[in-house]
């Protein structure tokens, strides 16, 4: 996710929300900002799946 007020965020987080609101085994147990930077995903992804015990290095 981007700035979350952005057209743009809004829009993919929309669409990534209704393809998995459809029928399946996934659900979303999280979002936060990356800033539209690299840097700031990348640190964000690792805080995320560190907290939900879904990465090797948790």
């Amino acid at each position: 996710m981007g700035t979350p007020s952005a057209g743009v965020a809004v829009m993919r987080n929309t669409g990534v929300a209704e393809a998995i609101a459809r029928p399946s085994d996934m659900k979303i147990i999280a979002s936060q900002s990356g800033g539209f930077t690299r840097t700031r995903g990348s640190a964000v992804t690792e805080t995320l799946l560190s907290a939900h015990g879904l990465c090797a290095w948790a």
